[in-house]
């Protein structure tokens, strides 16, 4: 089994840099060593309650990215403390205790307090998510659009189950590093190509459906058969023009629509259930 840790571009739908290694190390491991390599200007990392603490925070903050993040309020004291302000958006410090402290100095890291802004994003359902962020400027961002921000981290949920039960990621054909590196890459490398031109369909696809009552896209579905049956003609660069003019009018005539607003209730996970089917093994 392997961890694997993927920057995706929620707006493009690009994988901006990726990162395969063995199954101890954590994914925010995975991250310390990732992040500095994403070329990524003006832009806003959206991560969940698995990053959720004071020295990845602290992390963002040295290389000057902006950040929201979810806290857990179980594992965080910090956010346990948040929770019982009246506010529900403000700005605040972030003491560190000595558990993070010592997490900190472990990293390289400066043990100076964080200056956050903390948002409470209350679901439909009633629970309450608490978002830390260094996105200091309410009047661009406010409490709303700090709640629309955090939804936008579906997509990179979308993006795994495109690459695990779509493509079949967790198959891999080889038993050697070499060849698992190859063909986590060559997944990576073909979830961009697809995006690249669902991304150029859908501008055809957006001037005929503006009369409809829904919005529509890009069935990803049929658009990754049909582009991985031209893979090899499109990188040997024979009749290039004409074979992407053809595999753009194909992916344009299958569409799906978007509902806004949609809502799945989460499933309780039993513990008795397994982490992975145990033909991944």
């Amino acid at each position: 089994m392997a961890q694997a840790l993927i920057c995706f571009d929620v707006l493009s739908n690009y994988v901006l840099a990726s990162m395969i290694d063995k199954m101890e190390t954590g994914e925010k491991s995975l991250l310390r060593l990732l992040l500095p390599s994403v070329e990524a200007t003006n832009a806003i990392f959206i991560l969940d309650r698995g990053f959720g603490n004071f020295s990845i925070c602290k992390m963002f903050d040295n290389l000057q990215h902006r950040y929201c993040i979810r806290l857990s309020t179980q594992i965080c004291s910090f956010a346990r403390q948040a929770m019982l302000s009246a506010e529900s958006d403000f700005v605040t410090e972030w003491n560190p205790s000595e558990m993070e402290r010592s997490n900190c100095k472990r990293h390289g890291q400066d043990v100076k307090a964080l200056l956050v802004r903390v948002s409470k994003i209350i679901l439909d359902t009633g629970e309450t998510e608490l978002l830390v962020s260094n996105i200091f400027d309410a009047n661009t961002i406010d409490e709303p659009a700090m709640k629309q921000l955090y939804f936008m981290r579906w997509g990179v949920e979308e993006s795994i189950k495109k690459l695990k039960p779509k493509m079949k990621l967790e198959h891999f054909g080889c038993r050697k590093m070499e060849g698992v590196y190859q063909e986590f890459y060559a997944h990576i490398f073909m979830l961009n190509i697809v995006a690249m031109l669902g991304n150029e369909a859908q501008q055809d696809i957006d001037i005929k459906v503006k009369d409809r009552k829904h919005a529509y896209k890009y069935n990803w579905q049929n658009a990754y058969l049909h582009v991985r049956d031209k893979i090899i003609a499109l990188v040997n660069n024979k009749n290039l023009y004409r074979i992407i003019n053809n595999l753009l009018k194909t992916i344009a005539l299958s569409v799906v629509a978007v509902i806004k607003d949609r809502a799945f209730s989460r499933e309780k996970q039993s513990s008795r259930k397994a982490r992975l089917f145990q033909c991944y093994k």
